[in-house]
């Protein structure tokens, strides 16, 4: 399908880097993604951007000797907003490392010492036209020339350069170690809000829709590529580099990452692969983490259903302050954490909780500033479910930090590190505790699985969840979802 998508792109003189429609462009651009979306009604209020109708088109370059990513882009959608657009939202992760204040990064993990990064957007068209665009701390909001109606095409053209911070972080270079997370511009709904304090510290504050991409990607030979996508072949390109050229439907967040002396292995089950990427230094431990994700995955298939992705890929690399990170088919985890220095439930513990994410958070969409419990809560209890019901481990340490009273609170309203720990993973994960012991152990697998039926690659909310859990026992558990989340209802109820 993607090949088909840039093939009428070609046709149509759609090239990246130099976008050109003549006369009559609103035609061509509707006709194009017409073809490509088959849109043969109009749309109702849905997702904007409209999973299943969104397609990126990148090209990057990732320039050693100036330490900097080049890129561009296409993006092609449709308006389903429920409204006509006047302006679109570009969200640019990498503007948070613009500023020591800002940056996510602790100060020691820049090994050099704080330098500014950011994303400098060199062109910004859309459907053809120059954009007048300003830019607001991690946010890009693009003025249109006209307005864009109800279910009509649109396609985004950006170039851009980033300076790679030297930090020990999700985003950043640590010597011929590079990850890249979230370093393209990205089509959203909304303004993001400045992460807070707490929101510096922990989370991936950024709530973004499943899209399908097409990326080509020139980096240093010496590297290798390790990515959330499917690896579709090399090709000569003009210059004499080799372009690596990467596919994946339906993924949240694209991310790739240039390792050297790295140990891969790999194995497969029940249609998917799970690799794992280890710095042969500290690969000692990595048939052990491959055995756990892949009895782990079993474990989650048979509560939740299928896994969704073509392969779950495991990276190990230099993470100051988190001990693992997750995007569509892929998690990230601290390598110093996989070695023989930790206690291994802690390990299989994390392990559990990034990979239940691929199922909340990434499968199932949700707001993670305002309802954190709908994945990182989740997805601690999921890990907790595994190493009770697989293992036979106690898990009775859990929730050794005090409660709070509204695990319902929005993140920009939580002023310390500790109550965000409260109210996205310590608090939550209780919750769903306490839900199991209401409603039984066979009847929240089943609410799950029928929560990742009705919310696959949609974003669902508190209320959304609440619907589901009533349909499916019968009974009605608003003042028990009250008495947790107190300011999403607005009334009293009981925890108990």
């Amino acid at each position: 399908m993607l090949r088909k998508i840039f093939l009428l792109l070609t046709v149509l003189g759609v090239a990246l880097g130099s976008f050109l429609f003549l006369g009559g462009q609103n035609n061509i651009i509707d006709s194009l993604v017409n073809t490509i979306f088959h849109k043969d009604e109009a749309s109702a209020v849905q997702e904007f951007p409209m999973p299943g109708k969104t397609f990126y088109r990148m090209k990057l370059k990732v320039d050693a000797r100036d330490n900097k990513l080049y890129g561009s882009s296409i993006i092609a959608t449709i308006n389903t907003a429920g409204q006509p657009l006047k302006t679109l939202q570009l969200l640019l992760y990498p503007q948070i490392m613009a500023d020591q204040n800002t940056s996510p990064a602790s100060f020691d993990a820049y090994y050099s010492g704080f330098i500014p990064s950011g994303m400098k957007l060199t062109q910004v068209r859309v459907n053809g036209a120059s954009c007048e665009t300003r830019i607001d701390g991690i946010n890009a909001v693009v003025s249109l020339p006209s307005p864009v109606p109800i279910d009509a095409s649109i396609i985004v053209e950006t170039e851009w350069e980033i300076p790679v911070p030297l930090v020990k972080y999700r985003f950043g270079r640590y010597y011929t170690e590079w990850f890249f997370s979230e370093c393209y511009p990205i089509l959203v709904d909304k303004e993001f809000v400045q992460p807070s304090y707490a929101g510096k510290l922990y989370g991936q504050p950024f709530c973004i829709n499943a899209a399908d991409y097409e990326v080509s990607i020139i980096y240093p030979d010496n590297l290798n590529l390790v990515s959330n996508t499917i690896n579709a072949g090399r090709q000569a390109a003009q210059d004499g580099h080799e372009v690596t050229v990467l596919e994946a439907n339906s993924i949240r967040d694209f991310c790739f990452f240039l390792v050297y002396d790295y140990d891969q292995s790999e194995r497969s089950q029940n249609g998917y692969r799970v690799v794992s990427n280890f710095p042969s230094s500290k690969s000692a431990n990595s048939p052990m983490f491959l055995s756990a994700a892949c009895d782990i995955i079993s474990f989650y298939e048979d509560a939740f259903g299928k896994y969704p992705y073509p392969e779950l890929v495991m990276l190990a690399g230099p993470l100051k302050g988190l001990h693992g990170m997750e995007y569509s088919g892929l998690i990230l985890l601290q390598s110093d954490f996989t070695g023989s220095g930790y206690e291994s439930e802690r390990q299989i513990y994390i392990l559990a909780q990034e990979i239940a994410h691929q199922w909340w958070g990434e499968l199932v969409g949700n707001d993670q500033l305002k309802e954190p419990w709908l994945d990182e809560g989740l997805s601690s209890w999921c890990a907790y479910q595994y190493m009770e019901n697989k293992l036979n481990l106690d898990t009775t340490y859990r929730g050794i930090l005090p409660r709070t009273d509204d695990y319902g609170k929005y993140w920009q309203e939580l002023c310390a590190s500790q109550e965000y720990q409260l109210t996205g993973y310590s608090g939550p994960d209780e919750f769903w505790f306490a839900l199991e012991k209401q409603i039984g152990q066979d009847m929240i697998f089943k609410v799950l699985k029928q929560y990742v039926k009705t919310y696959s690659h949609k974003h669902a909310t508190t209320k959304d969840f609440l619907v589901i859990v009533n349909k499916q026992t019968g009974n009605d558990y608003t003042a028990f979802f009250a008495g947790w989340f107190p300011s999403e209802f607005k009334e009293t109820g009981r925890k108990d």
